[in-house]
């Protein structure tokens, strides 16, 4: 019986410690990286890949190497609650859009043009340039959260935003899909 009292306490402990996280670090890169943060700890992500983290709230330092020791960049950030720390390769954008009554569209969201890769997009576009290596979170859907094309709202709901972040690359491809189908 102690065995697996014992044997409880330790799965809730792992899956406890597992639901910390709340940084992700993403390297859209095609070599691998290293995160140093404050100098000591170090966090090797592979190319293509994201790890979730554990960071106290506060003030932090990172280093983004290269697996070969090159420094690809450092910045110092102040971490309130949950967000991005990446490899600097692409910019990252934040979409908002809204689903249902569009009559209050111009006070709910604040649409206007923004450049992503060179082309111009109109929406609620927030463009953090790839030098940003952090990005405080301020969304609801992730990197790897699909953007829905439409929601299914209840009678006491007229409408609701939705958030999602985006590498630019993943941006552009979702944005001109999601017009397409607009448009048919």
């Amino acid at each position: 019986m102690k065995a697996s009292i014992v044997g409880w306490s330790c799965l809730l402990g792992l899956l406890l410690a597992g639901c910390g996280s709340n940084v992700v670090l993403d390297n859209p890169r095609k070599e691998a990286v290293v995160f140093s943060f404050d100098g000591s700890n170090d966090f090797t992500v592979g190319p293509g890949e994201m790890q979730e983290i554990s960071l106290d709230a506060g003030k932090h330092q990172v280093t983004v190497k290269s697996d070969a020791g090159q420094v690809l960049g450092d910045t110092t950030f102040n971490l309130k609650d949950e967000g991005i720390v990446h490899s600097g390769a692409t910019d990252y954008i934040v979409w908002r859009q809204l689903y249902g009554v569009s009559k209050d569209r111009k006070t709910l969201l604040n649409e206007d043009w923004a450049m992503v890769d060179s082309t111009k997009y109109f929406g609620d576009i927030k463009v953090y340039p790839a030098s940003w290596l952090f990005v405080q979170k301020h969304w609801d859907l992730g990197l790897n959260d699909q953007m829905p094309e439409s929601k299914t709202l209840y009678v006491n709901k007229d409408y609701e935003i939705s958030a999602k972040v985006f590498r630019a690359p993943d941006f552009v491809e979702t944005y001109k899909a999601m017009s397409k189908a607009v448009n048919k």
